[in-house]
C-alpha cells in the first residue's frame, strides 16, 4: 500500500516515524486509538487524495481486497454516485419491489395496463 502514496506525503510519514521512533528525553510516542488512527487517515486521506487517487488505487486492488475495504462501509456511503438503476443492478424484480405499497408498485400503470395484467393472470389459474 505504500507505494500509491504520494511522493510528498511519504516524506512526511517518513519523518514523523522516524521522530515518534527517537528515543530521547522527550517521550513522542503516540498512544492513538483505532478510531483515532481512523480519524487522521480521513483528515489527511481527504486533503491529499483525489477520487481520482483513490480510484486508481481500488482499480488496483484484486477483487477480494476491494470487497473486503467496502464490506466495511455502510451501505449509504458504498451506493454514493450511483444511479438509481445502477444500485438495483443484481436484483431480481421481486427484490425490486419489496417493501413497497401496492399502491406504489403499481404506480405510473395505467388502468389499462393493470387490467390487461390481471386477464393474464386469471387465464394462469
Amino acid at each position: 500500500g505504500f507505494k500509491f502514496i504520494p511522493k510528498p506525503f511519504k516524506w512526511f510519514l517518513v519523518d514523523l516515524w522516524r521522530r515518534i521512533s527517537e528515543k530521547g528525553d522527550d517521550d513522542m510516542a503516540l498512544d492513538l486509538s483505532p478510531q483515532e488512527i481512523k480519524d487522521i487517515g480521513k483528515m489527511w486521506g481527504s486533503s491529499l487524495f483525489t477520487p481520482e487517487d483513490f480510484k486508481e488505487y481500488f482499480d488496483s486492488l484484486p477483487l477480494k481486497g476491494q470487497r473486503t475495504f467496502f464490506s466495511n462501509m455502510p451501505l449509504e456511503e458504498r451506493l454514493i454516485g450511483l444511479k438509481p438503476e445502477e444500485q438495483l443492478i443484481g436484483l431480481k424484480p421481486k427484490e425490486r419491489v419489496k417493501g413497497l405499497k401496492l399502491e406504489d408498485r403499481l404506480d405510473g400503470l395505467s388502468a389499462e395496463e393493470i387490467e390487461d395484467y390481471l386477464k393474464t393472470l386469471k387465464k394462469k389459474s
